[in-house]
């Protein structure tokens, strides 16, 4: 440290802040330069005051004298000149997240301070920062990375993007740090300026101060392994698709005998046989001796006009199979008998509404209206409505299938074999559900069951699991 007599009204820079530059800019064989600004007077941006090389730089601010009435400031990575602009990069060093802070009363920064680093250690809400800057009117969070190459620069990106939204995530998720929130502009900045410690800001009247959390670099291509597995495990957003109105989300609560029943039945019967079922569904197939009659009488009556008796007896029969209590052959034809010998009955939405007790929530769920009532007409989508709903109706049935016995650990080869389909289309339902096996294995591990077994349960050999473990430790050695 110099001796050299400070002016009137500056001092020397505190020697704490050497131990800061040398874990974000440690000797290394990359000789790009560095810069360090200031700003002071209302001047309107930072003015350079000092440009060289890492030896250069520390030499300097062991000589820089600095003054409460200046704000002072260093680059995070290194250019190839003396201008600062973003077609000179050089080397990347460093990746800074800017937090402003909303309040401007806050005095005290230590609760907010442990409450971030409490997040990362415990939450694992990103790999521990290397240092914490306090700026005084918010917080800097700097990973210092083994230095790499601008042609590094996607890999640099990739990092710093998923970084600012995780801790954008958590800063809407806990109630004690909404006051925060992340510049993006700032944080974006691969050559902007950032607070050079153990200075001052003028604005809030305070030191710029630290607190270093980590020593050890970074290395940039173990962050990215660290990314694309953290993305791997995040919920996929499937396309928002428009949900006609009045009607609820039955996929996979389908019985067998439901399918069957609703296969290769092409009239708008099926839309009121569909209704039923749905609204059997609802009451968890579970309902008195009367009620069940109700049902399967309006259920014959749907069918029977262009199915004729046999067929429309036929599936009724699967019909009544999925209640609790299903009734017997014969019961079903003393239930019937009237309606066979008339050649049926049709009911309106609001006798049926009536001979049912459908509530208002189930009439919106199966879409069922009276006609009194206003309400959205369905709208026919082609020559063939029932046809095309029959269709559609079968195949989430087939997905949802496909994807409870990928749950259970099988092979899309096995689920092929199991169901009939061609191997190829059970491999796109599995990526289209955003099914992931390695989260399954992952899951598996973490309940603390060994190796073998899950070789055993899942079919997969002891080499592919191996692997999405050490995975995990990967994952799991940043959050130090």
């Amino acid at each position: 440290m110099s001796s050299v007599k400070a002016p009137y009204n500056y001092t020397t820079i505190d020697e704490s802040a050497f131990s800061w530059f040398d874990v974000h800019f440690p000797p290394s064989s990359f000789h790009g330069r560095l810069h360090v600004g200031r700003r002071s007077g209302g001047v309107n941006g930072v003015l350079r005051l000092y440009t060289g090389d890492r030896e250069a730089v520390r030499a300097f601010i062991e000589e820089m004298h600095v003054s409460k009435k200046v704000d002072y400031y260093i680059t995070a990575n290194t250019v190839n000149g003396v201008s600062r602009t973003l077609d000179g990069l050089f080397s990347l060093d460093n990746i800074v997240i800017d937090i402003d802070c909303h309040d401007e009363g806050i005095s005290d920064w230590t609760p907010y301070l442990s409450s971030f680093i409490w997040r990362f250690k415990r939450d694992r809400v990103v790999p521990l920062p290397n240092s914490i800057v306090k700026t005084g009117r918010g917080l800097q969070f700097w990973w210092h990375i083994n230095p790499v190459y601008v042609k590094c620069k996607p890999y640099f990106e990739e990092v710093r993007d998923f970084l600012i939204l995780r801790i954008s995530e958590f800063l809407t998720e806990y109630e004690e740090l909404s006051q925060f929130k992340v510049d993006a502009t700032s944080s974006h900045n691969m050559v902007g300026y950032y607070r050079l410690p153990c200075t001052f800001n003028t604005v809030s009247n305070t030191k710029v101060e630290f607190e270093l959390l980590r020593e050890e670099p970074y290395i940039l291509q173990d962050m990215t392994k660290w990314v694309k597995l953290e993305k791997s495990q995040r919920p996929k957003k499937e396309p928002v698709q428009p949900k006609p109105e009045g009607t609820g989300n039955f996929s996979g609560k389908y019985l067998d005998t439901d399918i069957r029943l609703l296969r290769d039945y092409h009239t708008l019967g099926f839309f009121r046989m569909r209704q039923l079922i749905q609204l059997r569904i609802l009451r968890n197939n579970d309902v008195g001796g009367e009620t069940r009659n109700n049902f399967c009488f309006i259920a014959y009556n749907a069918m029977l006009p262009r199915l004729g008796h046999e067929r429309a007896f036929e599936k009724l029969m699967d019909f009544n199979k999925g209640f609790k209590q299903p009734m017997s052959e014969k019961e079903l034809e003393g239930v019937i008998c009237s309606a066979k010998e008339k050649g049926g009955y049709r009911y309106s939405n609001e006798k049926l509404i009536e001979f049912l007790d459908i509530t208002l929530e189930e009439q919106e769920a199966i879409g069922l209206w009276k006609p009194s009532e206003p309400f959205t007409p369905m709208t026919r989508i082609s020559k063939n409505a029932s046809r095309d709903a029959a269709v559609r109706t079968a195949r989430e049935h087939r997905n949802a299938k496909i994807l409870e016995l990928a749950n259970k650990g099988k092979k899309a080869k096995e689920i092929a074999k199991e169901l009939g389909l061609d191997q190829r289309t059970v491999s796109a339902e599995l990526k289209r559900q955003g099914f992931d096996r390695k989260k399954l294995i992952s899951d598996m591990l973490d309940a603390g069951k060994e190796i073998a077994e899950i070789c055993e349960e899942t079919g997969l050999c002891a080499k592919t699991v191996k692997k999405i473990e050490e995975g995990k430790k990967l994952q799991k050695s940043f959050y130090i």
